[in-house]
């Protein structure tokens, strides 16, 4: 065998950053070019149960992703002191969040809107840490005084990317949030001899404006929408038809959500053992209660509150509940006459109210894996 000589490789340098060299390239999706960030927007304190806060959000060079909002009630004494189902997230009667020009993006009751949206969303909490109790910061209705701490999210991005995010750099048109607290009487099963104060704490998580390219988030205008609506008629296990929802202004939904309250209260106990769900009058599904129960636990990764079924359409990936990493191509098309009805052979006495989670956009649908 003939011997062979190793040639010693060339030596390779290498560049130090230059300032020039710092810059990302055009011609990439917007995520590429900015940068999360977070904001303080306020903290109000003193607030009495009932009150209503309309405190404006801040401007700054940004598109706002969500809102991180924490509620401290403080101040209070008695004994034995107990909550409602609901509380302390019932602390809220109602959230609304607007666009700059009034159009409702968020309109839910508090329990339906700082609880139950984190556990289903995604777009901030995740499956086993989905549940705003497990923060850090929570803490549950204090037996001596009434006094509690609880923080969630109000959530706009609805895919990666910054699809659904609303620009706050102009100060003559932020959108608007509002909070009406709820009465004592609604959060306590045992009232504070001395009601607890609130402390109201909203900061912004954003994607900062990049100052390099004229770029912004894609689809800029769409928006993730919740509506809430009441079924007719009330349930009982005599009723046979399925409950009826109004028409709620078409769009794509991602999300369906019904909950049964009896007396106020959460139920299972109305549930047909087989669940039909019709959008105009077609027939969409049909899943037994026990594989719509098995679903939630599967998709979201985390218990299932009593009273809530969900039909979930973010899953176009993944038989889980990916949070912004979704394709949209599952998203159920609806008009502006479209009407939900869910029935039929009810198990129980309830009233029904559905959450209708649905994406409209600027323009075109945007679908696929964005952000890349």
């Amino acid at each position: 065998m003939a011997n062979s000589t190793v040639q010693p490789a060339s030596a390779t340098t290498v560049q130090n950053p230059q300032p020039a060299t710092t810059l990302q390239a055009p011609g990439g999706p917007f995520r590429r070019y900015t940068f999360p960030g977070s904001a303080p927007m306020y903290s109000v304190s003193g607030q009495a149960f009932g009150a209503t806060i309309t405190q404006a959000l801040v401007a700054n060079s940004s598109y706002l992703r969500r809102l991180r909002v924490q509620f401290v009630a403080s101040g209070g004494s008695g004994t034995s002191v107990a909550g409602t189902a609901d509380a302390p997230f019932n602390a809220v009667q109602q959230v609304v969040l607007q666009d700059a020009n009034g159009t409702n993006i968020i309109s839910l009751p508090g329990w339906e809107a700082l609880y139950l949206l984190p556990k289903i969303n995604g777009s901030f909490l995740g499956w086993n840490y989905s549940d705003p109790t497990t923060l850090p910061d929570y803490s549950a209705i204090a037996a001596g005084s009434g006094d509690f701490t609880f923080s969630s999210v109000v959530p706009l991005e609805y895919l990666a990317g910054g699809i659904g995010c609303l620009g706050l750099n102009n100060a003559a048109q932020l959108p608007v949030l509002q909070w009406t607290l709820g009465s004592a009487a609604a959060v306590y099963s045992t009232l504070p001899t001395t009601e607890p104060t609130l402390t109201v704490s909203v900061d912004a998580d954003t994607y900062l404006i990049p100052d390099n390219v004229n770029i912004a988030p894609p689809g800029l205008g769409s928006s993730r929408q919740y509506k809430l609506l009441n079924g007719t008629p009330a349930v009982s296990s005599t009723t046979t038809l399925p409950t009826y929802f109004p028409a709620f202004g078409g769009g794509f939904i991602d999300q369906l959500v019904f909950i049964a309250r009896d007396a106020g209260a959460r139920t299972d106990a109305a549930w047909p053992n087989r669940l039909k769900l019709y959008i105009d009058g077609q027939l969409l599904a049909q899943p037994t209660l026990a594989e719509l129960e098995a679903e939630f636990e599967v998709a979201f990764q985390t218990a299932r509150p009593t009273g809530v079924l969900v039909f979930n359409f973010r899953n176009a990936l993944s038989q889980f509940n990916t949070g912004l990493m979704d394709s949209a191509e599952a998203y159920v098309s609806t008009t502006p006459q479209s009407v939900i009805q869910l029935g039929d052979n009810w198990n129980g006495t309830a009233n029904i109210t559905a959450i209708v989670g649905q994406v409209i956009p600027s323009s075109a649908m945007i679908t696929g894996v964005t952000g890349a």
